[in-house]
């Protein structure tokens, strides 16, 4: 007779996970440019940190010029929250939920340079 070594799991339904939200994040810019400049989510390794095992690349992508621009990285922890966002325009190491997160990316996006890359980005599609 086999002995069951691991414990029952209820599989229940989650709040929106880290990628769900930097993907509704990407639709967004998407829409607003006429898909001319899409914000896109690359899943990438971390690297080894065990606080920090999942890495997403975030880019600003514009498929007419086949161009990328780096935006930030989010690095997820296994927990899937805390997050943490790093660019050149914020690091914030500790963010504990979704709404958290949509606040740091929504200050990411509306600060001037981002704005001013995003404009150029479209300007080059005419």
């Amino acid at each position: 007779m086999t002995t069951a070594l691991w414990p029952e799991f209820k599989v229940e339904e989650k709040p929106t996970g880290v990628v769900r939200v930097l993907e509704g994040a990407g639709e967004e810019l998407g829409r607003k440019t006429g898909g001319r400049v899409v914000f896109r989510v690359l899943q990438q390794l971390a690297g080894g940190t065990p606080s920090w095992p999942f890495r997403y690349e975030c880019d600003l992508w514009v498929p007419k010029l086949q161009y990328r621009y780096f935006l930030c990285d989010v690095f997820a922890s296994a927990e899937g929250f805390p997050v943490r966002v790093t660019s050149g325009e914020i690091d914030r190491p500790d963010i504990a939920d979704e709404a958290a997160l949509q606040a740091a990316l929504a200050e990411l996006f509306h600060a001037d340079q981002v704005r001013k890359i995003v404009q150029n980005l479209l300007s080059m599609t005419v």
